[in-house]
């Protein structure tokens, strides 16, 4: 399938978004002034009628914000636009490893020059597809920290699965979790009926932090119940302490 780079949004974003207010103005200036907020998804929506029915859209950006741990916001030329993950699902904000999983993904982009590979939008009027930070594919590192669920209904990738898999295997992240709930699950309303067991940090050098270090998510790593293969914080003792 070809591929549509834009830098920034490409013109046609700025086309959009700039010369549609102009036409809404010239049909009526009070439908203007109540409605800016749906111009701006109208807009939004013309964009991918538009720039991107035919070949899928590479767009370079840096993300401004996570909204939690599938999603994300990047800022182009043309403004600041929402990026649903397209294969992944990541614990909602009220649910266990929520918010590990938002802040895992915070400390990656934020801040970031990402490409985001644009598929589609969807009907909260985001920009759905996947995100690369460099050659590391997002979502895959996700998946390996055991911070989101791999979508299959979306996306069937071998390599997502695998990931999945692999942290399921090591118990990382949310993988801790005698019960966990996928988030499609959770938001029908399905709860655990066990909590979760210890929870630590084992970052990549294979030390293991407990909840009072400072090392505690802010070193690259991931979340495990696991420790007879590390070693401990000489910090904070690792689990020697809890």
């Amino acid at each position: 399938m070809p591929t549509k780079k834009l830098s920034g949004g490409g013109l046609a974003v700025g086309y959009i978004f700039h010369e549609l207010p102009l036409v809404v103005r010239a049909a009526g200036g009070f439908f203007l002034q109540k409605s800016t907020v749906m111009i701006q998804k109208i807009a939004h929506i013309l964009l991918f009628t538009l720039v991107f029915s035919s070949a899928r859209a590479d767009i370079f950006a840096t993300v401004v914000a996570v909204v939690d741990g599938d999603t994300i916001k990047i800022r182009t030329d043309s403004g600041v636009h929402s990026i649903r993950f397209q294969s992944i699902d990541a614990p909602e904000s009220n649910q266990e490893f929520g918010k590990e999983s938002k802040e895992y993904l915070a400390a990656l982009l934020v801040g970031q020059s990402v490409r985001v590979e644009v598929e589609k939008a969807d009907g909260l009027f985001r920009l759905v597809g996947r995100v690369w930070l460099g050659e590391m594919d997002i979502e895959k590192e996700m998946l390996l920290a055991g911070l989101a669920w791999h979508y299959r209904q979306y996306n069937a990738e071998a390599p997502l699965a695998e990931a999945q898999t692999f942290a399921r295997e090591a118990r990382r992240g949310l993988w801790i979790l005698e019960q966990p709930v996928a988030p499609w699950e959770w938001r029908k309303g399905v709860r655990p009926t066990k909590s979760a067991q210890r929870c630590y940090w084992a970052s990549e050098e294979r030390v293991l932090h407990n909840s009072a270090c400072h090392f505690y998510e802010t070193s690259r790593g991931y979340y495990t119940s696991r420790h007879s293969s590390y070693r401990d914080c000489q910090k904070c003792g690792g689990k020697s302490t809890e």
